[in-house]
This record gives structure tokens, sequence and C-alpha cells, in this order.
């Protein structure tokens, strides 16, 4: 049974009007003393008005049960509106379940496409395609079952819903576990592990939630496209901020791919964003600083 309070939370986050939520309130707490009656309501306005609190709710239900639900200050596209293809069937191995988040991990795409030649939903499609049916650079195919992130930014600042949060990111690199990471060093940011895990297979990544910024390669095979604009990394910010906060983390858990597996991601550019100049993996960058102004906004 779903309670008077679940379902105005949930009007409220469909911005149904204050005025028009009051009422549904005044109308469901008489029900048992024949408030209708009493307030002249006519028949056709209140089925009106259950009908878009059942669907108001349902929808909110399932976003939420999908780890997709929308958040509260950063317009999120879903995958409808950049034409993402459905869950491919394969190994369930490529789609692990994960109840418990560990780590938010910040990473970047490097399609042979840039936005300046392509919209941000066709490098999306890009590099889902990739992802689901594509192949390595030794001529493997690539069956990662769905785009391999959970969240998507681009240079305009628009984010977008890639794979649910409930299910493990897929990579290509294997993630190290905190075991794996004792004794490391760091070389700008870029993990050196004390003992040689080379042998071990791609994935291990059950427990991180992924942001990735699209970037793209020229033909020179360098990245493009990693400095966004001002506004656009703002707009990141809140958004990291937002799923430390719904997921229960801090900013001290905070990852870069870089950071926990072997690999460039996601690039010096971003990085330096994220940890500074210095690239110092304790360091403290203009993006991780507006990431902790807007998590302690949320905090309060």
């Amino acid at each position: 049974m779903i309670s008077r309070q679940k379902i105005k939370r949930n009007l409220d986050s469909c911005h149904v009007s204050q005025h028009f939520s009051q009422r549904f309130l005044e109308i469901s707490r008489g029900l048992g003393n024949k408030l209708f009656d009493r307030m002249k309501v006519s028949i056709t306005t209140s089925l009106g008005l259950l009908l878009l609190v059942i669907s108001c709710t349902v929808a909110q239900e399932r976003q939420t049960e999908s780890g997709s639900d929308l958040l509260h200050r950063v317009n999120i596209k879903p995958r409808e509106l950049w034409g993402g293809h459905k869950v491919a069937p394969g190994d369930e191995n490529q789609y692990q379940l994960q109840e418990d988040i560990a780590y938010l991990s910040i990473h970047h795409t490097q399609s042979r496409a840039t936005h300046v030649k392509h919209s941000e939903e066709e490098l999306l499609r890009f590099v889902q395609e990739y992802h689901q049916g594509g192949k390595t650079g030794k001529g493997e195919p690539i069956r990662f079952r769905d785009i391999a992130y959970h969240y998507l930014i681009g240079h305009s600042g628009n984010i977008y819903k890639g794979r649910d949060d409930n299910r493990a990111p897929a990579s290509f690199t294997h993630y190290l576990s905190d075991s794996e990471l004792e004794g490391a060093t760091y070389q700008k940011g870029k993990v050196r592990p004390k003992k040689s895990v080379s042998k071990e297979s791609p994935g291990n990544s059950v427990g991180h939630l992924t942001v990735s910024f699209i970037c793209g390669r020229n033909s020179k095979g360098v990245v493009q496209d990693a400095v966004l604009p001002a506004d656009s990394m703002a707009k990141a910010a809140k958004l990291v901020a937002e799923l430390l906060v719904k997921h229960d983390l801090k900013p001290s858990d905070i990852r870069a791919h870089r950071e926990f597996a072997n690999t460039e991601c996601p690039g010096d550019e971003i990085y330096k964003w994220l940890r500074g100049d210095s690239m110092d993996r304790a360091g403290e960058g203009v993006g991780l600083k507006l990431i902790k102004m807007e998590f302690a906004k949320l905090s309060n």
C-alpha cells in the first residue's frame, strides 16, 4: 500500500503544483467522512486527479526500481531521447547486478568522432553500438550488452542516462580491488600496482558508479573535447554531487579511472580538473572543489 506521504513526495517530484498536491491531500484525508459531498467536487475532477496521482506515482516507482530516477537539480535526458538501444542478450557476467555502490568513478569516451561534426545523441549511439557489437584493436568482438557507463556528459553540458545504476559498469580494463591497490604508487595519477595484475581479466567493476565525459579522437588519436565550457563543467559537478548524496557516498569516494586501472582515462585535462595541475591523486582541482561545494549544499 502506498502511503499518502509517499504520494505527496512523488507528486512534488513530478512538478505538480503545490496547490494541486494540497488539494489531493485534503480530498484523501476526508474519504472516510464523505468530504467529497461537502466540497462539491465533481466526479470528473476527482477521477482526473486520482488518475494523475496513480500515473505519476507508478512512473516514479518505475524510475526508482531501475536506478534511473531523475535527480533534483540536474536535468538528465533518458535513453529514449538520445535513441539508446535496448540491452542486448548475452552473458550475465557482462551485466552484473550491484546492490551497493562504494565508489563514483570518472571516465571519458574516445570515439573516432567529435561534437564538431556530430550531435551528442549521435556520439552516444556510436559509443553504445561500439560497446554492444564493435571490435577491439586486436579484432576481438565486444559484447558489453549495453553502453558501459551510467551517466554521460556532453560538450553542451547536457547529461544523458546510460545503463541502470543497479548494473555494474562494463570495461576493457581490470578494476583493481582495494587489496590489489595496497602498496601501489602513482605517476600523474596513474596507478602502478605493487604486484603484477596484467593477467587479470577485464571487469571486477561491481560497486562502481560511472560518470563519463563524451570525448572524441582526431585522426592522430589525440583526445578532443576534453575541456568543456565552464558552465558545462559546473553542471558536471552538480551531477556528481547529486549522485554522491543519492548513493550515500562522500567526495572522498570519487576516483578517476586511471587511479585503479591500467589506463590513461579520463585523460590529463579532465584529471587536472578533478585533481589539480599537479595531477596528484590527493590533490584538489577546480572540479573537486565545485563538487565539494555542491555536496555541502545538499548535505545541509
